[in-house]
């Protein structure tokens, strides 16, 4: 047995955010396929849905949201930018 540990600035996706998704509706599954989805948590309370994303640096996260904005299913995010990576497992 062996344990990998990535990383991530090294292959380019250490600016991790988590995002908040309420939607009208359910995403179709091609939605999750993007590369930066790494983790996709359906939750109960004011938001519908919860993602761990990963992007190579601020402006590829912008140019994703700018254009996930463009999705009329998604009514509302809520964005937290982590700032430091205390535990990660793979």
């Amino acid at each position: 047995q062996f344990t990998l540990k990535l990383n991530s600035k090294a292959i380019g996706d250490n600016f991790v955010v988590f995002i908040f998704l309420t939607t009208k509706e359910n995403l179709p599954d091609s939605f999750f396929q993007s590369i930066h989805i790494k983790e996709a948590f359906g939750i109960k309370g004011e938001h519908d849905l919860l993602l761990k994303m990963k992007f190579k640096d601020i402006e590829d996260f912008n140019h994703y949201i700018i254009n996930m904005r463009k999705n009329k299913t998604i009514t509302k995010t809520l964005t937290y930018v982590a700032t430091l990576n205390l535990k990660e497992e793979l």
